[in-house]
């Protein structure tokens, strides 16, 4: 008996520990949902192991130590081929995006239960050895014990995620938005690599220069702006990046695209600015979003996402997401438009727009490195000349 309340007492303080320590975790050393993860491979498969176990026994009567190592060894399985094999080959051919994610995130988490129940089903049924009807009664205890850990795990990870870019606002097609008409946008685009634009308003994407054999020798590239060498009233778009070995390349492909334009980078000595600078930076101001009494800052980590904070009374928003399976979609490039409207990569190739006002979001095309401006001449693409700094 004294045994049995031991086993008890560590069962239910190790659920206790797995479900508050995501709460503890500092941002500046990763994310709680990191911490969260990390600590389910490493140690909460043990705990659960031994919970599913330890029901499994109770119930069904069978001895103690045989379903607690047996289920142990299915859930450190179960994760392993499971959630990290199987369910990122299923992402990796499922299309997500903004508006997409909501309806298939929980056909995502019904799948990865019911790879689970296949999964630790044969190791259940092994522990009913000698047993009449072990099959059925193993099914019984699979979806039994199961049932219950992902209770427990559902609780766990809602403690660990950041969902306010769904919770706190309302995602909208674009066409619902009350978009600024002064701003054009530059960005890589998904599609073929090359550089467009076009009037946010209006949406007309126009290839406007072609990076040829730069995207396949480039890792890293993005755009940026720089103040033009002949008139310095006006702004030239850079193309910046790294190559394979690590090298800078910074190249001015378009003269004088805009009369206002802010670099990235909050120290501009140069038109290249590595991006991990730009976290933690106050995004770039173009128009009247310089007048504004709010700021916005990106953050490193997909859950940090970016914040706004109202310089008068020191109110606070927060754009993020970070869940399981899915993982986070970082955001980058946050530059702050007229209106208190926010432009901002998300993930990998999401542009997006923010409405501070009306709370709404919406997908603006898919690319990457989104740079906002003003005014300017018809962009002229330059010759191919590449600088190196």
């Amino acid at each position: 008996m004294k045994n049995s309340h031991s086993l008890k007492y560590w069962i239910f303080a190790g659920l206790a520990a797995l479900l508050l320590t995501p709460a503890t975790a500092q941002a500046n050393v990763g994310t709680p949902l990191m911490w969260a993860t990390m600590f389910h491979l490493l140690i909460g498969n043990l705990l659960i192991g031994v919970f599913e176990g330890y029901i499994l026994g109770a119930v069904f009567k069978l001895p103690m130590g045989r379903c607690i190592r047996k289920l142990i060894e299915a859930n450190y399985i179960s994760m392993g081929l499971g959630g990290l094999i199987l369910l990122n080959i299923v992402f990796y051919f499922i299309p997500i995006d903004l508006y997409t994610l909501p309806w298939i995130y929980p056909g995502m988490i019904l799948l990865s239960f019911i790879l689970t129940l296949l999964i630790e089903y044969p190791f259940v049924l092994s522990v009913f050895k000698d047993v009449q009807e072990r099959g059925k009664k193993a099914w019984k205890g699979t979806l039994l014990t199961q049932t219950l850990s992902y209770i427990i795990l559902f609780g766990w990870y809602g403690i660990a995620s950041y969902t306010s870019l769904y919770t706190e606002n309302k995602i909208v097609p674009l066409s619902e938005m009350e978009l600024p008409k002064e701003v054009t946008i530059y960005f890589i685009s998904t599609e073929d690599g090359n550089v467009y634009y076009g009037q946010l308003v209006e949406q007309n994407w126009q290839k406007v220069y072609d990076l040829g054999e730069k995207d396949a020798k480039i890792d890293e590239k993005y755009l940026n702006v720089w103040p033009s060498e002949a008139n310095t009233n006006l702004w030239d778009l850079v193309f910046c990046g790294r190559d394979r070995k690590n090298k800078r390349i910074t190249e001015v492909i378009l003269k004088d695209i805009a009369q206002d334009a802010t670099p990235f980078g909050a120290i501009i000595n140069e038109p290249y600015t590595d991006i991990y600078k730009q976290s933690y930076q106050n995004a770039p101001q173009i128009g009247d979003a310089k007048q504004s009494v709010w700021t916005f800052t990106d953050g490193f980590w997909a859950g940090q996402g970016f914040w706004g904070r109202n310089k008068e009374n020191d109110k606070e928003v927060r754009v993020s997401l970070e869940i399981p399976y899915q993982g986070g979609w970082y955001i980058s490039y946050v530059t702050h438009l007229s209106g208190d409207r926010v432009l901002f990569q998300l993930g990998d190739d999401q542009i997006c727009l923010y409405d501070l006002n009306k709370k709404q979001v919406a997908l603006v095309a898919r690319g990457s490195s989104p740079l906002a401006v003003i005014g300017g001449k018809v962009p002229t693409p330059v010759e191919k000349k590449k600088k190196s700094v």
